[in-house]
């Protein structure tokens, strides 16, 4: 993900955050026909919500797998709906199928891996 922002910035925005948010601007406006460059912001809180579990799972592992359930749930829920967003809304052709059928594989993966209740 910072590989993409960065070419991004570098190869498309030239490094200018005014850039990107017009460019989102428009590609907001097409898509939904809200025109607000605002979306910009929920990418960088992904890049930096992303980077911070990352590091946490890295740096402190055992703590991180036993943090609280509503914090892992938050996070992987904020993290998929920029991700579906990313591949499914504004996207289009192979990009879109591959990111809507890796989305729904992931999703019967977290159903299939979900704790299930003791039968009594």
């Amino acid at each position: 993900m910072w590989l993409h922002v960065l070419c991004a910035f570098a190869f498309h925005h030239h490094w200018s955050h005014a850039e990107a948010y017009d460019h989102t601007a428009r590609e907001t406006a097409r898509k939904v026909g809200i025109d607000w460059g605002g979306g910009i912001w929920f990418n960088y809180l992904f890049l930096a919500l992303w980077s911070a579990d990352v590091i946490w799972w890295w740096w402190k592992p055992a703590e991180y797998r036993s943090r609280a359930r509503w914090l892992s749930v938050g996070v992987q829920a904020y993290l998929a709906f920029i991700a579906i967003n990313a591949t499914v809304v504004f996207e289009w052709g192979p990009v879109r199928h591959a990111g809507l059928a890796a989305i729904m594989c992931l999703a019967l993966i977290a159903f299939w891996s979900r704790p299930r209740r003791s039968e009594y």
